[in-house]
């Protein structure tokens, strides 16, 4: 993309923080300007490719987050697992140097069958202390748990609005260490380019600590 370009949007992943262009090909959302909705006209970001050139410009990764599941059975399936990129987590880039931010959060949502936040719903990570949030009660907006990162977690949801205990998918691998992330996971989220400098990443703990994630959850009926 060239600064300045007009873009047709047809399509964003659920956190918007990329946008799907009509060719198929996707962008970050950072990197553009005046993004709307799906369909809306907008303009890739002049000040953005200058300070964040090649590497997030020419790529074309797949989407932040993964497509829908299938059903399972489970009460409560993951649509959403997101690892935040350094904007996100109060860092920067410099072209391909990354600047760590200080976050250690996860973020669950809590959505029911049309898509409507849920407040009231128990979610449970399952390391250290094994805190249990409910949904809206801490403060952090409607459906919403937030926990504090360690080393990692995994999460699941506890118990429906009215105490019932469920089903629920359980989300691994919420880790705050690089080694133990996917290449393809860190390269959506823009901490590196390629396999090897993924590697290098990881090798000398960048970040270590410091990453956050959000995690969705559907109730499926």
């Amino acid at each position: 993309m060239d600064a300045g370009q007009a873009l047709d949007i047809t399509n964003h992943n659920a956190d918007g923080s990329w946008f799907q262009l009509a060719n198929g090909a996707w962008i970050a959302a950072f990197l553009v300007n005046q993004p709307g909705s799906a369909g809306a006209n907008a303009v890739v970001n002049t000040g953005a490719l200058t300070t964040s050139p090649a590497p997030i410009a020419t790529a074309t990764p797949a989407p932040a987050s993964p497509p829908l599941p299938a059903a399972n059975g489970n009460d409560f399936v993951m649509v959403e697992k997101h690892l935040w990129d350094p904007y996100e987590n109060g860092g920067s880039l410099d072209g391909p140097s990354v600047h760590c931010g200080l976050g250690r959060e996860l973020i669950v949502n809590v959505l029911d069958a049309n898509g409507n936040r849920l407040n009231g719903v128990a979610v449970q990570v399952e390391y250290g202390a094994k805190e249990i949030y409910v949904t809206g009660s801490q403060g952090k907006g409607d459906g919403v748990a937030e926990f504090v990162l360690g080393s990692g977690q995994d999460v699941k949801v506890l118990r429906d609005t009215d105490g019932r205990e469920v089903t629920s998918d359980n989300v691994t691998g919420l880790v705050t260490n690089a080694t133990f992330m996917p290449a393809e996971t860190l390269i959506a989220a823009h901490y590196c380019q390629d396999t090897a400098s993924c590697q290098h990443f990881a090798d000398t703990f960048s970040c270590e600590g410091h990453f956050s994630w959000t995690v969705t959850f559907k109730r499926q009926r």
